[in-house]
């Protein structure tokens, strides 16, 4: 970070819009959708957590710090396919990029390990 051409520090832009606003987009596309704010804690800022579901089953999340930094951090699955968003790997990503103030994104793309492993069993 400290060779880095932006100081990822200068975290000063602050929200536009309520988090609870953010959980009622409408899309005919979105199935579910939910916003939470999340108070700082040792692990995080606080920031709003938007999740939901894509139709037909496409779980997303996205997390916007209190204090932005103009930039956007993203992951999906790659060779992670079927992780659930909540995977302590998937968390700890979220977390460390909402200290230094980036927003976060990330997907299911529609695989669900816990679904599938349900389905094969049956």
């Amino acid at each position: 970070m400290k060779s880095a051409l932006v100081d990822y520090s200068k975290a000063d832009m602050g929200a536009r819009k309520e988090c609870e606003e953010m959980g009622k987009f409408k899309s005919k596309d979105i199935v579910q959708i939910t916003a939470v704010a999340t108070p700082a804690a040792e692990a995080s800022p606080s920031y709003c957590r938007i999740s939901g579901l894509l139709d037909p089953e496409i779980a997303f999340e996205v997390s916007l710090p209190a204090k932005w930094n103009g930039r956007f951090y993203m992951i999906g699955n790659g060779g992670f396919a079927g992780d659930a968003l909540d995977n302590p790997g998937r968390v700890t990503q979220r977390n460390e990029a909402l200290k230094l103030g980036f927003a976060f994104a990330q997907t299911n793309t529609g695989h669900d390990d816990a679904r599938s492993l349900v389905q094969l069993s049956s």
